[in-house]
């Protein structure tokens, strides 16, 4: 091992490392670093001197803990690390102890300091000392393999070395203290910022995360975030993972844990559980049956943090993906106009998170007609309107694949009975209607006199004006799909105040209850001889088709723990 075929340095002769010492002076002098130099010294050439072996390392463990680290290079540059690790493996208890404490701070730093403790046979030492040892020492090393574990390729190594196996024995010795625990669930956090790969890894990751949802039980708010923070990785790494995540009995607890006081812990809640919500529908459905959309509700009236506020929003939006149900019950707790409430007055970044939420409503899987009624009764065609307003692009074209899907359920339901979308509240303050600036103006295309109310609420929202200039967009993608609304719900008339008309509309309100099944509907039509030169009906199967209607466009967010 590299510590072990570097120990002859450690039996040099006084002559050389007086010679040493002479070199390490005139690097000292030179960054005009250190105060006390005798004291480097006698710490240097004290070999067999334990007490100056403590007083230097502790000399040398306080200026590595000064704020930011600032002499973590000027340490490495003298050469200091491979005394740290010496001290590490043949010391006494204290010396250890300050010796440990050192390694932890200089692998604190950078990816580069990392790799020089790891380069000087620290991962042995360290791994021995968790295998052998208790108290503040095994503590102490806990900590130091923590960050280590933080740089991916050295993570690997300490799982090699046993020191993750290790781990897990302390976070489940009912003995070990709670200092121990605090700092071995962070380390765990650590470990599991990304997949384990090779070996015996699979049976060892569903131990970290039996032992995380286990940790979710504890009551101090450090262990919790942490513990939340392992279970938020490994749900990034597959689907399966999610899987045994709910297996464990984890989501009770975090869904418990919504309701913390602690912003520290409902973030990294939030996120795990935005990642579980992506995975299979029945993910979702757990999710929900915790009990989940009570406490989301109650996050969206009252908090504060936008932290907070934009990962709810994720929850949510991979929630209504995953399928009717799941959207049916947002709607039916209430959750949408709070979600209007977020677009009106949060900023930009957390506007973001909250717009999918709406566009993945119109886009979720089995989306009845009545749920584009009600969804239109909380606001949210006048929302989707807005978003084409939009500078990011990307948030732009997805509003316009949901206004398609809203616009085709639309003209199901004005070829069923009449029936559409009207009646909700405008988001004045996020769009302001477009004054006439041409002749030619555009109206919601509708067949045997009957107007598509979704077509009409869009106008009445000024959207069809909006779609008109977003027909000019430099994006091509954007472009196409705003013609495509444009060719299909709306046509243009030379005369007629077709915005009178909207609200009219709008004002009739929605008669969504006794709609029948769209498919139903669409053979009535056509036994009837309802059909047209151009035949609504199966027009209304190409739109559905070419909307994707039961496409997902789920939010997956991306997870990030501090070292």
């Amino acid at each position: 091992m590299a510590g072990e075929a570097g120990g002859g340095e450690f039996r040099a002769e006084r002559g050389h490392v007086e010679t040493e010492l002479e070199a390490l002076t005139k690097t000292m002098n030179g960054l005009q670093l250190f105060k006390d130099k005798d004291l480097m010294r006698e710490w240097v050439m004290a070999c067999e001197d334990s007490k100056k072996q403590l007083d230097g390392l502790r000399y040398f463990r306080r200026m590595l803990c000064e704020d930011h680290n600032p002499h973590v290079q000027h340490i490495i540059q003298l050469g200091l690390v491979p005394y740290f690790v010496k001290y590490l493996k043949q010391g006494t208890a204290e010396i250890q102890v300050e010796a440990a404490w050192a390694l932890t701070n200089v692998s604190a730093g950078t990816a580069e300091e990392t790799e020089a403790v790891v380069e000087q046979g620290a991962i042995p030492a360290l791994v021995d000392i968790m295998r052998k040892d208790k108290g503040s020492l095994k503590e102490q090393a806990i900590w130091a393999v923590g960050n280590i574990a933080a740089e991916r390729q050295f993570r690997d190594v300490l799982i090699e070395k046993g020191a993750l196996r290790l781990l897990l024995g302390t976070l489940q010795d009912d003995s070990a203290s709670l200092s121990t625990v605090r700092i071995g669930t962070w380390a765990l956090a650590n470990f599991c910022r990304t997949r384990f790969y090779g070996g015996d890894t699979e049976e060892l990751a569903n131990t970290v995360i039996q032992v995380s949802a286990n940790l979710l039980r504890q009551r101090d708010r450090d262990i919790l975030a942490d513990a939340v923070w392992a279970l938020s990785s490994i749900a990034e790494w597959q689907d399966n993972y999610v899987s045994r995540i709910i297996a464990a009995g984890a989501i009770p607890h975090l869904v418990k844990h919504l309701g913390n006081r602690s912003p520290s812990v409902v973030h990294p809640t939030l996120r795990c559980l935005s990642s579980v919500a992506l995975g299979p529908e029945s993910s979702a459905a757990e999710v929900v049956a915790c009990g989940a959309l009570p406490r989301l509700k109650r996050l969206l009236m009252g908090h504060q943090k936008k932290r907070v506020l934009g990962n709810a929003c994720l929850v949510l939006a991979n929630l209504v993906a995953s399928g009717w149900s799941t959207c049916q019950g947002v709607i039916d707790v209430g959750i949408m106009p709070l979600v209007m409430d977020v677009l009106r007055s949060s900023i930009y970044e957390v506007k973001c998170k909250a717009a999918f939420v709406v566009i993945n409503a119109f886009t979720t899987s089995s989306m009845p007609y009545q749920g584009v009624v009600q969804l239109s009764n909380d606001g949210c065609i006048e929302a989707l309107c807005a978003f084409l307003t939009w500078e990011q692009r990307s948030t732009v074209a997805a509003a316009l694949t949901a206004l398609g899907t809203a616009l085709a359920m639309g003209e199901l339901g004005r070829l069923n009975n009449g029936g559409g979308a009207g009646g909700a509240v405008l988001m004045n303050e996020s769009y302001e209607m477009s004054e006439k600036a041409h002749k030619k103006r555009v109206r919601a295309r509708g067949y045997h006199g009957r107007s598509n109310r979704v077509a009409c609420q869009v106008s009445a929202a000024g959207g069809r004006e909006t779609l008109r200039q977003l027909t000019e967009h430099e994006c091509q993608e954007v472009a196409s799909l705003a013609r495509d609304l444009l060719g299909r719900y709306f046509q243009v008339d030379d005369v007629g105040s077709d915005l009178d008309e909207a609200h009219g509309a709008m004002e009739d309100g929605l008669e969504g209850d006794e709609l029948e099944d769209g498919e139903d509907a669409l053979s009535e039509l056509a036994a009837n001889g309802h059909g047209t030169e151009a035949d609504p009906a199966q027009e209304l199967q190409d739109m559905l088709e070419d909307w994707s209607v039961n496409d997902r466009s789920p939010v997956k967010p991306a997870i990030t723990c501090a070292k």
